[in-house]
């Protein structure tokens, strides 16, 4: 017996990661949705289309595809954010049945997750995101890890996506210190480090510095995120001990 349909989400779902389950599973058709802990599904895409858009991922994010009928979505301004140079991105908030209204007993959850519009409450995802002209909504992660560097709009979700592909890291992100772009890798354990930041160099990818660390850590909750805390702390302590 076959698998007919498979969803999945909840974590980050690059073009690479739907290669590797298609391929696990060819004959299934493949859903990924994105939504967030109180309004799910806000989107979804096919695992053929998500494949299909790897080539994009670096300049337009990562396709997270057709808004569900069930949702209405807008795009709000990051705030203390550069309007030029942010053009269409901003945070993703939504709003329907499905979406959750209010918190037990938590008014400051309220007011830092929910914007009341008469009677509608939109739900603010903290997720960057923007809509193209065909409808389909493209994901660059967290709004608060999101910084600029001169007038480019730097995505460590983004990021993320690209540096799976870079042969010899497993998996990487990238930082803002000192005004400059860092790069944090963890490498395979035979990788060199200068062959990977020739191949960093040859996908075009902007950076000033690399530091290579044994494990980058994970966020307990999830497992599958990183945990940026926790990283940031590693490498000021990194950088303090040299």
């Amino acid at each position: 017996k076959k698998l007919k349909q498979i969803y999945t989400g909840g974590a980050p779902v690059f073009p690479s990661d739907a290669e590797k389950i298609k391929n696990s599973f060819p004959l299934s058709r493949i859903e990924i949705i994105f939504g967030s802990t109180e309004a799910e599904p806000i989107s979804s895409v096919n695992a053929d289309e998500l494949i299909a858009s790897e080539s994009e991922l670096k300049s337009n994010g990562l396709l997270v595809g057709k808004i569900n009928k069930t949702a209405t979505v807008r795009i709000i301004k990051f705030t203390e954010s550069p309007v030029e140079e942010i053009n269409a991105w901003g945070e993703i908030i939504v709003s329907g049945n499905h979406v959750v209204k209010n918190y037990l007993f938590n008014e400051e959850a309220f007011r830092e997750n929910k914007i009341t519009d008469g009677n509608i409450i939109w739900h603010r995802t903290g997720d960057a995101g923007r809509m193209d002209e065909n409808g389909n909504l493209w994901l660059a992660g967290r709004c608060k890890q999101v910084f600029f560097a001169g007038e480019k709009m730097i995505s460590p979700f983004i990021y993320e996506g690209i540096l799976k592909n870079v042969k010899g890291i497993i998996i990487g992100t990238v930082m803002q210190k000192n005004n400059k772009i860092i790069i944090v890798a963890e490498k395979e354990k035979n990788a060199d480090e200068i062959s990977v930041r020739n191949e960093m160099e040859k996908e075009n990818i902007i950076f000033d510095e690399i530091i290579f660390i044994r494990k980058i850590p994970k966020d307990p909750r999830h497992f599958s995120k990183i945990d940026y805390d926790k990283l940031k702390r590693m490498i000021d302590f990194q950088k303090s001990a040299q």
